[in-house]
């Protein structure tokens, strides 16, 4: 009972918190909000060669009458390239073309990827700029257990304590992941998908709402739980190459790319390795574990109260 009143507590503390709404309602601008202004006042120029012509703008809107059209051709589900990262999320080409034939371990892998390159900054972004989130995992020792917990429930257990806090976090993180990706993909796919193969559609909510956030927080946020309670500066730069390592890794494909396509032979054999489940899952169960396992011995063996 006591666990229960401590992971209710921690859990109000994260979301009562005004940067937490204030955030959010940015990035749901920026998702939403920002391709329709741009829809509507953005455009393109057309070229001359007379330099005395003054190219005229041609707005989006007079291009692409109908907005969906206008979403599926900046998203590249026209199979054209994405054309504008900036205006909304990118969206996964493959994840408009499934059908009742896909392989479901294809299915598996492309979602995979989906969320991972699709949810990874903002979440990384929450959780490093949060002050809540941060302060709730940030190192016992030093900043000490807020007092008001006695009030809450008592007497207390460490165990208590760290099992609360894990999972509050881990709850967080999934709201996060829910609002910030989950349910713009999903809008975004019924918005701009040309035909929308509902048992695909559903199994993406279902494994991207509560299966990939378990994986990923597995994979990373163990690890980043551990090293805040170690230094702010350690975890400050892993979530710093977390958020910058979809980018790192497009920088990468393209520079092993090759004339007749496709890439180096390492740089394929770490993607195929990055979407393989059967070699995700066991490897989050083991990281997971083990940095879950430090972070609990580190905070009971340190003197918060």
């Amino acid at each position: 009972m006591n666990q229960l009143k401590l992971y209710k507590f921690y859990l109000k503390r994260l979301l009562k918190s005004w940067f937490f709404w204030l955030s959010l309602a940015l990035i749901l601008f920026w998702i939403f909000v920002w391709p329709y202004i741009m829809y509507n006042i953005g455009g393109t120029r057309s070229i001359s060669v007379d330099s005395s012509y003054k190219p005229q703008l041609t707005k989006w809107k007079e291009m692409f009458p109908n907005y969906r059209d206008f979403l599926r051709e900046f998203s590249g589900v026209n199979g054209e390239r994405n054309r504008a990262p900036l205006f909304f999320p990118d969206v996964a080409k493959n994840f408009f073309t499934f059908n009742s034939n896909s392989a479901w371990k294809d299915i598996f892998a492309t979602l995979w990827k989906l969320f991972m390159w699709g949810s990874m900054g903002f979440c990384v972004i929450f959780l490093l700029l949060f002050p809540s989130a941060y302060s709730l995992i940030s190192q016992p020792g030093k900043n000490g257990e807020d007092k008001t917990v006695l009030n809450v429930a008592s007497p207390i257990k460490r165990d208590d304590l760290v099992i609360s806090k894990i999972l509050s976090f881990f709850t967080y993180f999934v709201l996060v992941t829910l609002l910030t990706f989950v349910i713009p993909y999903s809008i975004y796919y019924l918005l701009i998908a040309p035909k929308i193969y509902w048992p695909a559609f559903i199994t993406f909510v279902f494994l991207a709402s509560l299966v990939f956030p378990l994986l990923y927080f597995l994979l990373f946020g163990a690890i980043l739980i551990y090293l805040n309670s170690l230094s702010p500066i350690l975890s400050g730069i892993f979530a710093f190459i977390l958020f910058f390592s979809p980018f790192i890794w497009l920088v990468i494909k393209e520079k092993t790319s090759n004339p007749f396509g496709g890439n180096a032979k390492w740089v394929e054999n770490l993607s195929k390795i990055g979407s393989n489940l059967l070699v995700i899952i066991p490897l989050a169960l083991l990281i997971g574990g083990l940095f879950l396992f430090l972070y609990r011995k580190r905070f009971l063996e340190k003197d918060f109260n």
